[in-house]
C-alpha cells in the first residue's frame, strides 16, 4: 500500500511510513478484537505473513536469483513451518494438577501441583496462565503470535525460531535487493513501480521492519537468559520474593561499597 500512495519517496523514506502503516494496522486490528469480543487470531495472521511473502518471493523474485540462495531460502521457509507447528501443538511444559477447581488460582500452589520432589527449586517457578488457563514449568510469557506459553519445554524452540524468523526475513531482504538490481538494470537504471515492484518494494519493507524488532527482542531474551530470569518474573519483579532477597543484598552491598 505505502509504494502505491507514495510512489515519489525512496526505498528509505518509505520504511519509517511503512512502520507507522503496520503499527496503526496492528491497533485498529486490536481495538476490533476487543470490540467484537474475539478470540486471538495471531497464530494466523503470522501464517498468512510468511505464505504472502513465501508468495511473492516464488511468483516474482526468484527468476533473479541464483539457485543456491534459492534453495537456502525456500529451505529456510519450510523449517519455519516446521518449527511452527511444533511451537503451535507442543507442550511448553504443563504442570498437572491434582484436583480441579472452577476459579482459576491467581499463582500456583505447592500442595496442588503433582510434582515428585517438593522441595525442588523449579516448583517455586511455576506459574498459572490466565490465557491458557493452565500451570507451566518455568514460565516466561504467553507468546500471543505463537498462540502457546513459553515454558520449559519449548523454550529453546521459541529461541531457535525467532533467529529463524531474523534470518528467514534478511535472507528474504537480500533476494528482493538482488530483484530490485537486476530489473533496475534491465530498465536503464530505472525500477518500474508496476504491481510486482509494488509488492517486492511492500514485503521488503515489511521484512526490514520485522528485523528490526526482532533483533532487540532476541537480545532482550538472551539478557534474560544469561541472568537466569524469565520475562514474566522481570515483568513483575517485585511480586516474588526471592528476587526481593537478591536485590535486597545487592543494595546492601553497594552501600556498604562492597560493589562499586
Amino acid at each position: 500500500m505505502v509504494p502505491c500512495l507514495f510512489p515519489f519517496l525512496s526505498l528509505l523514506a518509505m520504511l519509517p511510513v511503512a512502520a507507522l502503516v503496520m503499527v496503526s494496522t496492528y491497533a485498529l486490528a486490536g481495538w476490533l478484537r476487543r470490540l467484537l469480543d474475539m478470540t486471538a487470531s495471531a497464530p494466523a495472521m503470522v501464517i498468512i505473513h510468511i505464505l504472502f511473502v513465501w508468495g511473492v518471493y516464488i511468483t516474482v523474485i526468484r527468476e533473479a536469483i541464483p539457485n543456491l540462495l534459492d534453495a537456502i531460502l525456500n529451505m529456510e521457509f519450510i523449517l519455519l513451518f516446521i518449527g511452527l507447528y511444533r511451537i503451535f501443538y507442543g507442550d511448553p511444559g504443563i504442570v498437572p494438577v491434582k484436583s480441579t477447581c472452577t476459579g482459576a488460582p491467581e499463582q500456583t500452589d505447592n500442595s496442588d501441583v503433582d510434582l515428585s520432589n517438593k522441595g525442588s527449586p523449579l516448583l517455586s517457578r511455576v506459574r498459572y496462565c490466565y490465557f491458557c488457563k493452565r500451570n507451566v514449568n518455568r514460565f516466561d510469557h504467553h507468546c500471543p503470535a505463537f498462540g502457546n506459553c513459553i515454558g520449559q519445554k519449548n523454550h529453546h524452540l521459541f529461541m531457535v525460531l525467532v533467529i529463524g524468523f531474523i534470518i528467514t526475513e534478511a535472507t528474504f531482504s537480500l533476494c528482493s535487493s538482488q530483484y530490485i538490481k537486476v530489473s533496475s538494470l534491465a530498465n536503464s537504471g530505472r525500477f518500474e513501480r508496476d504491481l510486482p515492484g509494488n509488492l517486492v518494494t511492500s514485503t521488503l519493507l515489511f521484512s526490514c521492519l520485522q528485523v528490526l524488532w526482532q533483533v532487540p527482542f532476541l537480545t532482550w531474551h538472551i539478557y534474560c537468559i544469561c541472568c537466569n530470569i524469565k520475562t514474566e518474573e522481570w515483568v513483575s519483579i517485585f511480586m516474588y520474593k526471592y528476587f526481593h532477597e537478591q536485590l535486597h543484598t545487592f543494595l546492601c552491598l553497594t552501600q556498604a561499597g562492597t560493589i562499586k
